[in-house]
């Protein structure tokens, strides 16, 4: 099972919803951003429908409790 931190472009993940119903993707890209490099655009709720997941990555700054980066993957839905 893969995590964000080891996902890779081309694979394919899984999403169940409320209902139970699963959802596949395949990743289109993985990148680590530095937390004040986000592109806006990601958390666009227009266009085609698309699969974002952000978490932490890069190095823990113990004095601001805070990572450096964030790791990014977007994912385009497989079927309808």
């Amino acid at each position: 099972m893969s995590t964000l931190l080891s996902v890779s472009e081309g694979e394919t993940v899984e999403i169940e919803d409320r209902g139970g119903t699963t959802h596949q993707y395949r990743i289109d890209t993985r990148s680590n951003t530095p937390k004040d490099e986000l592109d806006p655009s990601l958390f666009a709720t227009d266009g085609p429908h698309k699969l974002v997941l952000i978490t932490c990555g890069g190095v823990f700054d113990e004095q601001s409790g805070r990572y450096s980066e964030n790791i990014v993957v977007t994912a385009e839905p497989l079927g309808p």
